[in-house]
């Protein structure tokens, strides 16, 4: 059987702020078809990880390798944070118009080749319904999908979302569930979250990210891979009841 294409590789990456260690010794592979969840405790690194990747931050050391095509918008990128301000008044299918610029470049029109691109893109994630609404007037879990929609409009190669399922409800959680698995197999997800459980069953690869990267192909969590990066057991919280599911800690 035929492996996958490689398309990012980062070998022996090292970073940090103001001369302190954040990732040391980072290896990674992503592949075409990955469904990769970086997980890890908070200021463990996984959002300096994807920065690197992302040629936002460079490291101190080591090489991170593209073998996605040169094209603007060969990456798709959906930041933990909406970077605008959702009062103002934009509409939804602007705001997912928005992830066409890198095709068309900021002195040109958009085309109808565009807007077609946009209503069949909505559609996909089922938001043609509100696609004349205002982002204020959205739910959380509609306007991450927007959001998922305007890093998808311009074809990218490859998705990445950073808590795409933070501060918004259950309700909403669901619907934003639903639209991964949507695009499941697809295109290559990586998904940066603190909380694996809701993407149980979508997640084919986990990497744990707490200062070193532990690498898994699969998509079970075992005791040994969580000790290595929390050091210490985890509760799991069902119906407001905590579960001990892991023993106890080892001093």
């Amino acid at each position: 059987m035929t492996e996958p294409a490689t398309l990012i590789e980062l070998q022996d990456i090292c970073f940090g702020y103001e001369r302190k260690p954040v990732l040391q010794d980072v290896f990674l592979k992503i592949s075409a078809g990955d469904f990769l969840a970086i997980i890890g405790p908070n200021g463990g690194g996984k959002t300096t990880l994807v920065k690197i990747i992302l040629g936002l931050l460079r490291p101190w050391s080591g090489s991170v390798r593209s073998y996605l095509s040169s094209r603007r918008g060969a990456i798709g990128y959906v930041p933990q944070f909406a970077d605008f301000d959702e009062a103002f008044p934009l509409k939804v299918f602007d705001v997912v118009r928005m992830g066409r610029l890198g095709a068309r470049g900021p002195r040109r029109f958009y085309a109808k080749e565009d807007n077609r691109r946009v209503e069949s893109t909505l559609e996909r994630l089922g938001l043609e319904a509100v696609a004349t609404s205002y982002i204020g007037d959205l739910s959380g879990g509609q306007m991450q999908r927007t959001l998922i929609a305007r890093a998808l409009v311009g074809s990218p190669e490859i998705l990445f979302l950073d808590e795409p399922l933070g501060s918004i409800d259950p309700e909403s959680r669901v619907s934003v569930i639903e639209a991964l698995k949507e695009l499941r197999g697809r295109i290559p997800v990586v998904v940066i979250t603190h909380d694996i459980t809701p993407f149980a069953g979508l997640v084919e690869q986990i990497a744990c990210v707490n200062r070193e990267l532990y690498y898994h192909p699969g998509s079970e969590l075992t005791e040994e891979m969580l000790v290595q990066v929390y050091g210490c057991p985890v509760e799991l919280v069902a119906h407001g009841v905590p579960h001990r599911v892991l023993g106890e800690h080892r001093h």
